[in-house]
């Protein structure tokens, strides 16, 4: 039973994860990349009380607990196990996206006083979504994973 609720949890916070990223891509990124120099600005005061990163920064670690414990609770069900490492290292390695290419533009974005050069706000803003479109594809291929592992189990 402590399988099956893991299994579940994995799949809900990989989920959260994967329609948070899309939700910053198809609805947040847009609405600050357009017309840069006013848009930022007013995005900046609209994010005073609370970012996207307020959920990411515990749904992130909650859920790479989760597949860890589901990792080793089914690391003796061999169909199962190698698709949740990949799940776990695919979420490792988004999160490391995050913190070694996010953290920096977001500074630059939301943190740092406002630049005029607004070709270079232009560019940071343009990488951020790309790197934002790499995130969204290792979420992608992780949920798929830990299905696949849950249509292992389920066999």
């Amino acid at each position: 039973m402590i399988r099956e609720i893991l299994l579940t949890i994995d799949v809900i916070g990989l989920g959260m994860l994967l329609g948070g990223g899309i939700y910053e891509s198809v609805v947040i990124n847009p609405n600050y990349r357009s017309n840069i120099s006013h848009s930022l600005n007013h995005f900046r005061q609209f994010i005073k009380v609370t970012t996207p990163a307020n959920i990411f920064r515990i749904l992130s670690p909650a859920t790479m607990i989760s597949l860890f414990l589901t990792v080793f609770i089914c690391w003796n069900l061999i169909s199962v196990r190698w698709f949740l490492v990949a799940a776990f290292v695919l979420l490792l390695v988004a999160d490391s996206v995050t913190y070694g290419f996010h953290y920096p533009r977001n500074k630059i974005l939301f943190i740092n006083p406002l630049s005029s050069d607004i070709d270079l706000s232009n560019r940071i803003a343009r990488e951020w979504q790309i790197g934002n479109y790499v995130r969204i594809i290792l979420m992608l291929i992780a949920i798929f994973s830990v299905m696949f592992g849950v249509f292992q189990y389920n066999k």
